[in-house]
């Protein structure tokens, strides 16, 4: 750490000789959590979005293509000086070719710099004593706007590959360093799948789990990990059979997870959790051979267990009551009055609506309200099923951005405080869906429980179907089965035992 901001006029592009103000240090399981820590130590914000301008040296040309492409594949936009942009452009990269200072006064590196749109500067150009040379007037520029500017390219790629993780400064181990492990720490987990969606479970009743969030985050990763949609924890819990705590992809930890849920309830049956048994009704096929309970933060949920050949093979969870006050969703969208009765029917399929269960509607909601969104007009429906949900109804749900939509929606701090996830739904028929979920922390997944059942409900609500009827919610992972009673939410999906394993950490 320099204090680069306290010398004036001084190029911040360092030589062998270095004589530091500070040092901080990093300790991780990987490097790339190792670097993040140190990063954000030094005060590096870590922005994952933006600006990157490149001004490097010719003979550091052959090393931009792949240094570039990480930034890009992120979604920054890229500028560079002529030399430079046209290697990067010749990999089918696009970028944005910036003046240099002496060839425009008025439109150059310096005044892109000024605009606010570069949130890191890669400058490998020569370092000088010149103050009025280019290079030197660039870092020293990036110093005075408090830009990160990284004058090595194995320090941006180092930084390219910690955004590209999922670490976070919630999500990074705290280690004691009085205390460190002189082994590797092993843990067993069970990779399990519910409607396509896959799961890490790790059972901490017996084995200390630290730091799950940023388990996720490594774990998780399909390509240096064991691979899943997210890890689930099942802890022991004095209110019901276990407790399941989920985190998703990017160490984010959710209320509620549909599909995990079911996972867990077939693991604590498997695994007789609890002392969980069959509870006799073997003479009617179509009882749940057990049932158990699981605690979440979203409250204490109950699920029906039904075998196949033995086996738990299919779950349907209670998932408790919807939530439709702006307030408990959290979104600053306002609701509106709810008239099932009189809302109309612009997808035209009859069924018959019953006065009582209509009467179990709220009385308002937000239902079919304006959301502007890259300048289209969506008309989403908004609802909370453990986790919030932005629901659009959509006649042609496989063309839609899903995306580059949902990522725009979820993010979306001023609408949706907590983030949300967003599903883009076709109705079929009258008890038929197709859906396709955004899902925070996670992008677009084969499949989404909460998110069926938040698009279930908006689809009764808007008018599309009935309450109180089974409704199937068809995803990229299969089918799933909801109904919505106007008191709960019923869910309904098969889950299955993967494999077993243990990982050394």
């Amino acid at each position: 750490m320099f204090s680069f901001e306290k010398l004036m006029a001084v190029d911040t592009h360092l030589g062998p000789e270095m004589k530091s103000t500070g040092e901080v240090l990093g300790i991780a399981a990987t490097r790339e959590e190792a670097i993040f820590k140190g990063l954000i130590a030094a005060g590096y914000a870590m922005k994952r979005s933006g600006g990157v301008l490149f001004t490097i040296r010719t003979t550091d040309h052959y090393e931009i293509p792949d240094l570039a492409r990480k930034f890009y594949d992120l979604g920054f936009k890229l500028y560079a000086t002529e030399g430079t942009a046209k290697v990067i452009s010749d990999f089918g990269m696009e970028v944005q070719v910036v003046n240099k200072v002496r060839e425009n006064p008025n439109d150059n590196v310096l005044t892109l710099l000024d605009s606010g749109k570069i949130d890191y500067i890669v400058s490998t150009s020569a370092k000088g004593r010149n103050p009025r040379a280019d290079s030197v007037r660039i870092r020293r520029h990036a110093v005075e706007k408090d830009i990160p500017c990284l004058t090595a390219i194995d320090t941006a790629n180092a930084i390219a590959d910690c955004l590209k993780s999922n670490y976070s400064a919630e999500n990074v181990e705290l280690v004691d360093i009085n205390s460190l492990r002189e082994t590797k720490e092993k843990i067993k987990f069970t990779k399990m799948q519910s409607t396509g969606n896959d799961f890490i479970v790790i059972e901490s009743l017996d084995q200390d789990v630290k730091n799950p969030a940023g388990l996720a985050v490594r774990l998780c990763d399909r390509k240096t990990g064991i691979g899943a949609d997210s890890l689930v924890l099942i802890e022991k819990s004095d209110k019901a059979d276990a407790k399941m705590r989920f985190f998703n992809l990017d160490g984010t930890e959710s209320r509620l997870a549909g599909n995990a849920i079911r996972a867990v309830g077939k693991y604590i049956y498997d695994n007789n959790i609890g002392g969980v048994q069959d509870d006799g009704k073997h003479g009617d096929k179509n009882a749940p051979m057990a049932t158990v309970s699981v605690e979440t933060e979203a409250g204490i949920k109950h699920l029906d267990l039904y075998k196949l050949n033995g086996k738990v093979s299919s779950v349907t969870v209670d998932m408790g009551a919807p939530k439709f006050k702006a307030a408990n969703i959290p979104t600053t969208l306002e609701p509106v009055a709810i008239n099932a009765f009189t809302a109309g029917n612009k997808y035209d399929i009859p069924f018959k609506k019953s006065v009582a269960d209509y009467a179990k509607l709220p009385r308002e909601a937000v239902v079919n309200v304006s959301l502007m969104v890259k300048a289209i007009d969506y008309h989403v429906t908004s609802l909370a099923v453990g986790n919030p949900h932005c629901v659009i109804f959509s006649k042609f749900v496989d063309k839609e951005p899903v995306k580059e939509i949902g990522s725009l929606i979820e993010e979306n701090s001023k609408v949706f405080p907590n983030r949300t996830n967003v599903e883009f739904v076709r109705v079929v028929s009258a008890n038929e869906l197709k859906m396709r979920t955004w899902e925070r922390g996670n992008g677009e997944t084969l499949a989404c429980g909460t998110g069926a059942c938040a698009a279930a409900v908006a689809a009764v609500l808007n008018g599309f179907c009935p309450m109180n009827e089974n409704i199937t919610v068809k995803v990229r992972g299969g089918s799933l089965i909801v109904k919505y009673t106007g008191e709960t939410v019923f869910l309904t999906g098969t889950t299955s035992v993967c494999y077993e394993g243990e990982i050394e950490i």
